[in-house]
C-alpha cells in the first residue's frame, strides 16, 4: 500500500505543473469574424425605362426614395455588407451620398467609376429635371471602418470590342 501511494504521489508530481500551466483559451465566440450579410442592388444609374418594360427601374429619378427603399431592406435583413451596381456618387445629393446618410453612423463606403466605351466618360445620366448626380459607378459599403481599397479595372483600355470599363472595387476592414 506504501509503494502505491508512492507511485500516486509521484505521478501526481510530474503531473501537476501540467494542470497548473496557464493554457490560452479557445477563441470565444466574440473574438469570431462576424457573419456577413449581404445584400447586392442594381441601383440602375444608367437605365430608364417606364414599367412593364425590361428596362425599368423603381425609383432610379428619385434618389431619396431609392435610398430609403435600399437602408430599408438592409435593415430588414440585418445585412452587413451592401454592394451596388450602376451607382451615382462623389457628389452631395447623389445616390450613394444620400444612401450612407439614410445607413447612418457605423457605415463606410468606397467608390469606383464605370468608364463608357464612346468616350470614357463616368457622369450619371439625367432625364431633364430629374437629373442625378455624380459619375457612375460601383460601391461597397460595410458596416466597420474601411482600411484598404483595390479598384482594379476588368476590361483592359484597349478592348477589341467597344465595352465599358467596369472596375472590380475591394475593401478591407478593421473589424
Amino acid at each position: 500500500m506504501h509503494r502505491l501511494l508512492l507511485r500516486v504521489l509521484g505521478v501526481l508530481v510530474v503531473a501537476l505543473p501540467f494542470f497548473l500551466t496557464v493554457r490560452p483559451h479557445t477563441a470565444s465566440a466574440a473574438a469570431a469574424p462576424p457573419e456577413l450579410r449581404v445584400v447586392t442592388w442594381n441601383i440602375c444609374g444608367e437605365a430608364g425605362g417606364n414599367p412593364g418594360f425590361d428596362s425599368y427601374c423603381p425609383y432610379r429619378t428619385d434618389p431619396q426614395r431609392k435610398a430609403n427603399e435600399i437602408a430599408r431592406v438592409v435593415t430588414e435583413h440585418g445585412a452587413n455588407v451592401v454592394l451596388l451596381q450602376e451607382i451615382c456618387g462623389g457628389e452631395d445629393g447623389s445616390q450613394l451620398s444620400l444612401l450612407a446618410t439614410a445607413l447612418g453612423s457605423g457605415w463606410s463606403y468606397r467608390h469606383a467609376l464605370v468608364r463608357r466605351p464612346a468616350d470614357g466618360a463616368s457622369y450619371c445620366r439625367g432625364t431633364g429635371a430629374n437629373d442625378l448626380k455624380g459619375d457612375l459607378g460601383v460601391a461597397v459599403l460595410v458596416k466597420a471602418t474601411i482600411t484598404a481599397t483595390t479598384d482594379q479595372p476588368t476590361v483592359p483600355s484597349t478592348p477589341t470590342v467597344n465595352l465599358q470599363q467596369l472596375p472590380l472595387l475591394c475593401v478591407r476592414t478593421a473589424e
